[in-house]
């Protein structure tokens, strides 16, 4: 291989990499739907690991936001969006309220199955 195909695949791993990387930290999320009604006035964070909280965002008591995801089966947070905040993705510790969730729809429920014609024949 020529130095610079080497060079060029070098470049396309790192930026593969990076991107990894980047995406890493918003991919430790289970989805869910529903709502969340905040309890008490909470932070939310952009990042748990770091504390960060752009703009001192905080929880309204007695609001319901809209769930997005937890952070994992056993939660500790979840994820909210909420309207104003930038960015509007923000954690929220699970003992700052209660979740009402929603069950995902599921686009096989209620189809009948169908039957080959082959099927049954012997």
């Amino acid at each position: 291989m020529s130095r610079v195909g080497e060079d060029s695949m070098r470049a396309l791993f790192i930026s593969a990499a990076l991107t990894l990387l980047a995406v890493a930290p918003g991919t430790a999320q289970i989805a869910m739907t529903g709502d969340f009604k905040a309890a008490k006035a909470c932070p939310a964070l952009q990042s748990i690991r770091k504390g960060t909280n752009p703009g001192d965002v905080m929880l309204e008591p007695g609001r319901s936001y809209s769930l997005i995801g937890k952070n994992k089966p056993d939660a500790t947070h979840y994820l909210v969006a909420i309207d104003g905040a930038e960015p509007r993705e923000r954690w929220v510790e699970v003992g700052c309220g209660e979740t009402a969730e929603r069950p995902t729809p599921n686009p096989s429920a209620g189809a009948t199955p169908v039957q080959s014609p082959a099927a049954g024949r012997g």
